[in-house]
This record gives structure tokens, sequence and C-alpha cells, in this order.
């Protein structure tokens, strides 16, 4: 081996000591850069996560499976005093998290990004938690109205972190609010709900209660449709059944014939809305307005029935009158509680929203 092969190789030799010197020293600067940056899993006192969000789209409401479609933003935002004094970090991996999830999610999201920034609010260093989600989430549905129901479509933010840790309530600093009002035959309205919640480890023996927040948002059914389709088309059919009066007493079998041929349109019709809905153990407006109208034209199927046998056309003629009174009354009665509940229920959303008190994080 001669000489300038042997410089080569001390060369090589000494740059690789340097590598692996500046490599331990960089090794023992970021092991003292960490502990002095690094955070307990737990704090002495409970951490108060304020909560935005933002729904930006609401893809798909399906009654009948019990869930929505949305794109949604929300914001988790705490306080972190190691940051008071210090430049804002490159990662947040070291640092206290309240650790969040979805509780209420029926599918994988088809897309989730999360990213952090620190925010600076009177001298006091806060971590901002970002989400932006797309996906499936699950939310049971209150059909007691249909077709002029208001559904409430919520959020279930759960933290891993036990009561004693973690509180959330709502960022009074930051709007949360619905951006597309109107989405096929729903409207959304305007204002988000905030609604403490609790969640226990099923799965686990020690029964530990987990800390949450539901934020949810009404959504109100657009009925213009099922008006046209369905409760105009039940109203004429029962209203045909006036003209059966038009056939002579004694043709009762084409009074009935007419009759009976009416009654099964309208049950074919309430057969085929009834399969567009959930299975629900408990009746809707829908329900009710069949029931009247089934029982409404029964009465008209047995006063065709014993007509005849009385021999009183007069009477016959006075029914008719009588049929159409109760007809026009109990649509309007009909009318009269639809409008009551649909205003209960906005009252009692506005005052909600307006009884909700803001919270100061210190």
């Amino acid at each position: 081996m001669n000489r300038n092969q042997i410089d080569k190789l001390t060369a090589a030799i000494k740059t690789l000591e340097e590598t692996l010197a500046a490599k331990t020293h960089a090794t023992e600067l970021y092991t003292e850069l960490d502990e002095r940056h690094k955070v307990d899993d737990k704090r002495n006192e409970r951490v108060y996560i304020d909560v935005q969000l933002v729904l930006l789209k609401l893809i798909e409401l399906d009654t009948f499976k019990e869930n929505f479609t949305a794109s949604v933003f929300f914001a988790l935002k705490w306080r972190e005093p190691l940051l008071d004094t210090a430049e804002d970090p490159l990662t947040f991996d070291d640092f206290w998290n309240p650790k969040i999830l979805i509780d209420n999610n029926a599918l994988n999201y088809s897309k989730e990004i999360i990213w952090y920034e620190v925010k600076r609010e009177d001298g006091k260093a806060f971590i901002v938690e970002n989400h932006r989600v797309e996906g499936t989430f699950l939310g049971k549905v209150n059909l007691t109205a249909f077709p002029f129901d208001t559904q409430k479509l919520g959020i279930s933010l759960i933290s891993e972190r036990s009561e004693n840790e973690v509180f959330f309530v709502e960022d009074c600093r930051n709007i949360s609010i619905t951006y597309e009002k109107c989405v096929a035959e729903w409207y959304l309205h305007d204002r988000i709900d905030f609604e403490t919640i609790t969640s226990s480890e099923e799965f686990k023996q020690t029964k530990n209660k987990r800390p949450g927040i539901k934020v949810s948002c009404r959504v109100t059914r657009k009925p213009w449709s099922f008006l046209c389709n369905v409760i105009l088309i039940m109203a004429l059919i029962v209203a045909l059944s006036l003209i059966t009066f038009a056939v002579q007493p004694h043709q009762l079998h084409g009074r009935l014939q007419l009759t009976m041929i009416l009654m099964l349109m309208l049950v074919a019709l309430k057969f085929t809305v009834r399969n567009r809905l959930p299975r629900i153990s408990y009746i809707t407006y829908l329900d009710v307005y069949f029931m009247i109208s089934f029982i409404y034209m029964a009465f008209v199927c047995v006063w065709h029935a014993i007509v005849e046998n009385l021999n009183d056309y007069k009477a016959d003629q006075a029914l008719v009158t009588v049929f159409a009174c109760i007809f026009i009354v109990y649509h309007v009665i009909f009318g009269v509680i639809i409008i009551q509940s649909q205003g209960k229920n906005m009252s009692c959303f506005v005052m909600k929203n307006t009884s909700r008190a803001g919270y100061r994080i210190v």
C-alpha cells in the first residue's frame, strides 16, 4: 500500500470519527431539548378545551339507515403554559394532548386532515388542534312529526382522558356555524348547539367516565314534496268519496264498489310511503292523517250500507254536507297542530341557544 492510499484511508477514518462525534452531540442536544420541553401525560388541574365546529357541507341524510354524511371542520383549543415564553415548536408530539376521538362515526373517514398551531391571547399561549373530516356519522332520528320533522344532527367528541383531567366548553371567541343552508330536501339552521356528555368504558372493569361534548345542528325537512305527492293525493282520494253520493242510494253495489276502490288506493299509497321510512315503533303525523282518512272513508262506507234500508233520501243528501264539513274541519285541525308543533320546536331551539352561557379560560 503506497503513501497516497494510506493518507486517503487516514482522512476517511478522521471524517468518520468527526461524523460520529457530531451525531452523538446532536443526539445529546435533542435529548436535552426533549427533557426541557417534555410535558407530563397528566396535569395537576383540569384542562378546559374550547370547541369550535363549522358544518361545511351536508352531503346526505339517510333517515332509513339513521346516519348522515357531512364535511365538517372543528378546532380544539387549550392552554399551554410552557409556550408562554417559548417560540412556536416544530412538532407538538411532546406537548399535552386531550386525545380526542369521534364517538359516533359510522365508517372510516374518507378524508381527514389534522394540523396544529399556536395562538397567543392576552400574553397566554394556546395550542389549537384543527380537524377537517369528511365521513359518515350515526345519528338517531325522530320521525314523529314526519313529514314536517326537524332532526338534530350531532358529532360526539370524546376524550380518552378522565373527567378530572378534561372539561369541554364552547369556544366563545370563534363562532360555530353552518355554511350550506339548503341541501336537497333539508334546510339547515344557522346555530350550533353544544351539550356536554360522558361515555363509559364498557370494556374495562373500572368503568371510568370519559368526558365529551356533542356538537349538533338542526335540519328541517322541506315538506313540499310530501305535501304534493302524498298528502294532497290522500286528500283528493278522500274527497272523491263524496262523489259516491251521486250514485242513487238504492244502487248499493255501485256505491260500495267505488268506496272500496278508493280505500284500496289509500292503503296502497300508505304502504308505498312506509317503505321509504325506517322501521319505527311509534306513529308519525302521516300515520295519524292516514288513520283519520281511513276511518272517515269507513264511515262513508257504513252509511252507504245502511241508507238503502232507511229509505230516507233527504237524510242521504244531508249527510253529504255533514261529511264535507267533517272533511274540512279535520284538515284545518291537522294544519293547526302542524303549525303549533313547528313553532314549539323552533322556540325551544331558540331558548337553548339564547340561554347558553359563555366560558372564560383562566
